[in-house]
């Protein structure tokens, strides 16, 4: 058994470190060719390669890659043998990047349309799980939605009455005081006019009506996360510092706020990318789905 044990975990070491001699071509600015056995060809994004390339870089070209285990690395030298980088790939990735850039690794893999290429499969949200609304489709996922200032609305669909709808505002998140009730006169709420009818409090909770009866869950609404935002700034400064593209580090941004839910600040770095470059449809999607309302119910993230 133990000999069978020690093949078992050879192999595992084996595979492990032939998948980690894969690099993925993660971005590329300007012109570069790659050489495998003394055959050249252009580089392209979303080229798999392996640890024995050869990149050739044209002047003021720069090109980021990826590792089997989500580590990037960019390069900008004329010249770059892979093989002598390959042992950087070894190093542990932090929980807050590698969610990232698997992502990023899978939507490079996978045709446009796969479930791979749904960013918010890959992000780790701080909060409860989604509990959905009957009948009632939501832009954004409005469990738990953290707001400083950046302008947000939670649009919706439903096929209940428009005029049957009703929102009330709640200091808890079962019974106690409403703080306010507001009338349902469009398809859409601004985060802004909750806070307003939250009478000053730091947190509050909120929840859709039908008839005057709790159709949905309560949502949690919280307008004191500073510290968090910084953080998350500064982390993603930190995880970008080796980036070349200002578009790829906004989104970038964007994914992590996203990810802590930080739904209108992170509308704000997405939009920055998709004006750097207008398109580009991935940088595009977020934006949408920010600002779109599905046509069937948000899937659990």
């Amino acid at each position: 058994m133990r000999t069978a044990f020690l093949i078992t975990t050879f192999l595992g070491c084996f595979f492990n470190m032939v998948a980690q001699d894969n690099f993925l071509v993660y971005q590329l600015k300007g012109k570069a060719t790659v050489t495998v056995n003394a055959r050249s060809q252009p580089l392209r994004v979303g080229q798999i390669l392996s640890k024995t390339a050869l990149l050739r870089l044209d002047k003021a070209a720069s090109v980021g890659v990826l590792c089997a285990n989500y580590i990037p690395m960019f390069f900008s030298n004329p010249e770059v043998r892979l093989d002598t980088v390959s042992l950087s790939c070894i190093k542990q990735q932090p929980s807050i990047t590698a969610s990232y850039f698997r992502f990023v690794w899978n939507e490079l893999r996978h045709h446009p349309s796969a479930p791979e290429n749904d960013r918010r499969r890959y992000m780790n949200n701080i909060g409860g799980a989604i509990r959905g609304c009957p009948g009632i489709n939501f832009s954004i996922s409005p469990d738990t939605i953290r707001y400083l200032n950046a302008p947000l609305e939670i649009s919706w669909k439903t096929q209940l009455a428009r005029d049957r709808l009703t929102i009330n505002i709640y200091e808890d998140e079962s019974g106690g005081s409403i703080l306010a009730t507001l009338s349902v006169t469009k398809n859409f709420i601004s985060v802004d006019t909750l806070k307003k009818y939250s009478l000053g409090r730091s947190e509050v909770y909120w929840s859709i009506l039908v008839d005057d009866q709790e159709h949905c869950s309560r949502n949690f609404l919280s307008f004191t996360e500073l510290e968090i935002y910084n953080n998350i700034i500064r982390d993603a400064e930190i995880a970008t510092n080796a980036f070349t593209d200002a578009a790829e580090k906004n989104f970038l941004k964007g994914f992590y706020l996203e990810q802590q839910r930080f739904y209108g600040e992170a509308l704000l770095m997405y939009t920055e990318a998709l004006d750097l470059e207008p398109n580009n449809k991935r940088y595009r999607k977020p934006v949408d789905d920010l600002t779109k309302i599905p046509n069937t119910q948000p899937s659990k993230q």
